[in-house]
């Protein structure tokens, strides 16, 4: 069997080349567009004032050949039979009753269709104010007849003009309209092209602004107008969005440098100990110490990861408009109320008790709602909470070892009234040191004990966030030697 032959190589498909994109800015098609509809408009307005302007030159005409032929009638109609020829540059001519000729001054192309004239039979005449135009050899001529009764019965009176005396009143006309046609052509393209060069001037600015903003690093702006119209309000609406792009890059930038900052010393350490474990060397006693520090380290730095994400969505949530989540005031009660139940399972070196106290304005409607999630409520809770019983554990740190005898208590209250929502969590813990007053809410913020411990820093900070994202107010009432007091208002909304 011969073997089939070998296909052809596929030619590679070939590129249309690009069109390349006319450029016509919007300044030049707003201008071309009013100059179009500058003469859409013009242009019939000039051929219908034209119309006019020729009518009113065909009365004229009318009323000069009426006033030709009016001395006639007024012979004829006397009674005068001989009648005065007419001069040079009048053209009239008179029948007889009977189709004669009186008189006649007419051109000769318009002798021979005299008695067209004296009829209604001709099919080349147009009427006009009264008139007659008749084209006779490609000339056009004007003409008007009247009747009178005279001797004999009745006359017929023909008055004539050539179009051309018309023409001659109307081309200066016609060259003045013209002119004002163009020169009103011209002056909307113009005034079309420098009020579209004044309106989009702010964007221009628009434009250079945002090229700085692309090419560097910059707390600039959109320029935003002292007038507000639609530039202005869309300057204004991307300044949001570059406000909430650069907090997302700053986020972002906090994330990271908070990551590298806080995960490299304890992940220097777990692996030390790791490694430590690995070699062997220790005893058993020994080893398993360092597994369960180990162990520890490794809780801390979940601890630590899980909290600077959810501190991170918080800030996040935060930039978005209000009213996203809303709890109502029963919603509110529920969930510190479980936030409550939930605290009594935490593991403790201590003995606690978790109460809660909710009152509730009489005043105050269901329906009312405070601008937070209900779990977000929950999680406040939790960590204003957690944050209670590690200070009350590292209170009792010293007394590692001893069997815990008094019970320490965390008070959870909720107030609910007609403006505002305030809860507060009270502990026994000896409040906050000197040095922490100050920067209890920033970030991985610990006292000397909580550095050994699970706790990473963040539990305030995210309750602080929480409450800025709900347009509350958070305050510490630190009472030293005995206890800290965190307080959260949030303000309430009536139902519509």
């Amino acid at each position: 069997m011969s073997e089939p032959p070998a296909s052809a190589p596929l030619a590679p498909p070939r590129l249309k080349p690009r069109r390349r994109r006319r450029r016509v800015t919007i300044r030049a098609r707003i201008a071309l567009g009013s100059l179009l509809i500058a003469v859409l408009i013009a242009v019939p307005a000039a051929l219908l004032i034209d119309a006019q302007l020729q009518h009113i030159v065909r009365l004229g005409t009318a009323d000069g050949l009426a006033g030709d032929a009016g001395e006639y009638v007024d012979d004829i109609e006397s009674g005068e039979t001989s009648l005065d020829k007419p001069p040079v540059w009048q053209w009239v001519a008179v029948v007889r009753p009977d189709g004669s000729t009186a008189i006649s001054s007419l051109p000769k192309p318009l002798r021979g269709r005299l008695p067209d004239l004296v009829h209604d039979d001709a099919d080349d005449v147009t009427r006009d104010g009264g008139v007659r135009e008749t084209q006779v050899r490609g000339t056009g001529y004007v003409t008007l007849a009247l009747t009178a009764d005279g001797t004999g019965g009745t006359w017929t009176v023909i008055a004539a003009d050539d179009t051309s005396s018309e023409d001659a009143e109307l081309g200066p006309m016609r060259l003045l309209l013209l002119a004002i046609v163009v020169v009103l052509v011209a002056g909307v393209g113009a005034t079309g092209w420098l009020l579209t060069r004044f309106s989009l001037r702010p964007v221009q600015d628009l434009q250079q602004t945002a090229e700085r903003l692309s090419v560097g690093r910059s707390g600039e702006l959109l320029p935003v107008g002292a007038v507000d119209d639609e530039i202005s309000r869309l300057a204004r609406t991307l300044n949001r969005l570059i406000e909430r792009m650069r907090a997302a890059a700053n986020r972002e930038r906090q994330l990271v440098s908070d990551a590298s900052h806080e995960l490299r010393t304890p992940v220097a350490v777990l692996r030390t100990r790791l490694e430590l474990a690995a070699a062997g060397d220790a005893d058993a006693a020994t080893l398993r110490r360092d597994l369960e520090a180990a162990q520890r380290d490794a809780e801390r730095l979940s601890t630590l990861v899980t909290s600077l994400l959810e501190l991170s969505t918080i800030e996040a949530r935060g930039e978005q408009p209000r009213g996203a989540g809303r709890a109502t005031v029963g919603d509110l009660q529920d969930e510190v109320a479980a936030a409550v139940d939930r605290a009594g399972f935490r593991a403790s070196s201590v003995e606690v008790d978790v109460a809660l106290d909710s009152a509730v304005d009489h005043a105050v409607s269901a329906r009312a709602t405070v601008a937070l999630a209900a779990e977000d409520a929950g999680r406040i809770v939790d960590n204003l909470v957690g944050n209670a019983i590690r200070a009350l554990e590292e209170r009792a740190a010293p007394e590692a070892g001893a069997v815990p005898v008094e019970t320490h208590r965390i008070l959870v209250a909720l107030s609910i009234g007609a403006t505002s929502a305030e809860l507060r969590v009270a502990d026994e813990a000896g409040g906050l040191p000197p040095e922490l007053e100050r920067s209890a809410l920033q970030r991985f913020t610990r006292g000397p004990r909580a550095r050994t411990g699970t706790g990473a820093g963040l539990g305030l900070p995210i309750v602080a966030a929480l409450v800025a994202a709900a347009s509350g107010e958070l305050r510490l009432d630190n009472r030293r030697g005995e206890g800290l007091t965190v307080v959260v208002s949030l303000p309430l909304t009536a139902p519509e």
